[in-house]
């Protein structure tokens, strides 16, 4: 007799200060993002929030219905207590901005007092090579163009490819979040 496949659900790292590569997207894969302002909220909430939150932000994008990172939480955190941050923060930012017919494609969320727009868990993978932390770069900073987004990485304004170009990196691969959040609010 055959066993019944089971169902494993995903669990995320909990070592603190483990760098991961990160994938959240919205409720019921809803295209909440193809507005090129909401895209911009979301990227100066991710920066905002890793600065606030002490991360290490290496990589990310933010697609039309979801981002990526690649970040390394602060050592006295989780990813998850940072995704839990920044998925609230970018729900509070976000939520104000949506029209109805955004709000519509939210079905699952129907009777729940419109209360987030993001699925309830994300996907993280934590990152123990060098070779594989490049690897995740390289997937992030081509998104966009997979997605027929952009021609080139660097041309997509929401993904760190962008920030790269404009040499907005400190040492280590680490994106200089200060600076970036100054360039996004005095633009």
């Amino acid at each position: 007799m055959t066993p019944e496949p089971r169902y494993r659900h995903w669990k995320n790292t909990q070592n603190k200060g483990a760098t991961c590569f990160v994938t959240t997207t919205c409720l019921d894969f809803a295209h909440l993002f193809k507005r090129e302002e909401l895209r911009s909220v979301v990227v100066e909430s991710l920066v905002a929030d890793a600065v606030f939150y002490r991360a290490h932000l290496h990589a990310f994008v933010v697609m039309t219905h979801h981002f990526h990172a690649l970040v390394t939480p602060h050592e006295d955190s989780t990813i998850s207590e940072l995704m839990k941050s920044w998925k609230r923060n970018i729900t509070k930012k976000v939520k104000p901005l949506l029209t109805e017919f955004e709000f519509s494609q939210l079905k699952q969320q129907a009777g729940l007092n419109r209360s987030t727009i993001w699925k309830g868990s994300f996907r993280g993978l934590e990152i123990r090579t060098e070779d594989v932390f490049w690897q995740k770069v390289e997937y992030i900073h081509m998104n966009p163009v997979r997605g027929e987004l952009a021609e080139w990485p660097s041309s997509y304004l929401w993904s760190s490819a962008y920030w790269y170009e404009q040499e907005m990196q400190l040492e280590g691969f680490e994106l200089d979040c200060t600076r970036i959040l100054a360039s996004l609010r005095s633009g």
